[in-house]
């Protein structure tokens, strides 16, 4: 076993606070190494600097967003503090133990008036019930039955969650202005399940591609969606194929956004 492994295993039990940058007004996130390791880094290192560039860049004051696959909400709380008083962020995340982490952090005296509501639940094609697996190494890694990478080193546990289409979420909540998808492998089966949101409401659709990139850029064309990576330094350019992190822009909207 190696050392990482060791760590992860030790460290499966801790829970603590830690504070997003000061330009996302230092906001407190409940984290947990079971989450991500790197949460256990000192400073900014902890965080994910190009999913914060991505907040940065595109969220705004007003505006509704999903974060589907929130885990502990370092986007999600990041992009509520963009979006202000005027603004909701719904966290989608199925595993129980992440969503708990979730509603502390909603709880925080300093959170208080975020716009900020934690889902328990999957994203797929339709409403329903699936096995859910927990990764037998972080919880980023976490699965849908029939999904999920080579990074969850098999799995520890299962459970049945809800599940939900994000049009039925559109329908039922607030209509999204940004989509963050990242949902282990299931990322077809998120989309499919948006396609009517994505068609009237033209969300911009931040997504973690991780399989079938040739059937995600297809799905997108239909749209008529155009596609965009973010380079290291934070430039947005034009791809053919989805990269690991697919910006995916209306094309009415891409003079404006890009």
């Amino acid at each position: 076993m190696s050392i990482r492994n060791v760590v992860e295993r030790c460290a499966r039990n801790l829970r603590f606070r830690r504070r997003l940058p000061r330009e996302f007004g230092a906001r407190v996130i409940w984290t947990s190494p079971d989450a991500r390791l790197r949460y256990l880094r000192l400073g900014t290192a902890a965080f994910d600097r190009e999913l914060l560039q991505f907040v940065r860049r595109f969220i705004a004051p007003g505006q509704v967003v999903y974060d589907v696959g929130a885990n502990v909400g370092e986007f999600a709380v990041a992009a509520c503090h963009l979006a202000g008083p005027q603004g909701a962020v719904l966290a989608i995340e199925p595993d129980p133990f992440l969503c708990a982490l979730l509603h502390r952090t909603i709880a925080e005296p300093g959170n208080a008036g975020l716009p900020l509501e934690a889902l328990c639940a999957a994203v797929a094609e339709k409403d329903g019930f699936s096995a859910f697996h927990i990764a037998s190494r972080g919880r980023a890694s976490n699965a849908l039955a029939g999904h999920g990478m080579p990074t969850m080193g098999g799995t520890r546990g299962r459970f049945m969650a809800p599940v939900f289409a994000i049009d039925t979420i559109a329908q039922a909540w607030r209509a999204p202005d940004f989509i963050k998808i990242d949902v282990e492998g299931a990322e077809v089966r998120a989309l499919e399940g948006a396609r009517q949101t994505l068609a009237r409401h033209r969300p911009l659709v931040l997504v973690e591609v991780t399989a079938m990139q040739d059937r995600i850029g297809e799905f997108f064309k239909q749209l008529n969606y155009r596609l965009f990576a973010q380079t290291a330094g934070g430039e947005l350019i034009g791809v053919s194929q989805c990269a690991f992190n697919t910006l995916a822009v209306p094309a009415e909207k891409v003079p404006m956004t890009t």
